[in-house]
């Protein structure tokens, strides 16, 4: 069982990466295109052409974690298409993206206190 803090800053990336793509691929991708630490611990959400998988990657302090999601039926309902390279989730709205879900729609409790991500 995967646990992320609500400090745990998310990075959605727009667009597709080639899902042949290994985890030395995605680092390095990170730190051209992105200009994102992979070993900051920041997890950073990747989807392929289809939207029907979805790869993450994250440092836990001792090692680099490479996940994979793959819905046995239909598509990734969200997915972030602006100008931008990355967009920026809470860790609540990333269990609700890794559910098929939109965390546009989501209902959430109002947090009284923000936490300021990165």
């Amino acid at each position: 069982m995967l646990s992320f803090s609500s400090a745990t800053p998310v990075f959605v990336v727009h667009g597709h990466v080639d899902f042949r793509s290994g985890l030395e691929r995605l680092c390095g991708f990170c730190r051209s295109e992105l200009q994102l630490d992979p070993q900051s611990g920041a997890v950073v959400v990747f989807r392929n052409r289809k939207s029907h998988s979805i790869k993450l990657i994250f440092f836990d302090g001792t090692g680099m974690w490479l996940c994979c999601k793959r819905l046995s039926k239909g598509k990734f309902r969200y997915w972030p298409e602006n100008e931008d390279k990355i967009s920026v989730l809470h860790a609540r709205e990333l269990l609700v993206l890794l559910w098929g879900g939109d965390p546009r729609g989501a209902r959430f409790q109002k947090q009284w206190k923000p936490i300021v991500l990165p």
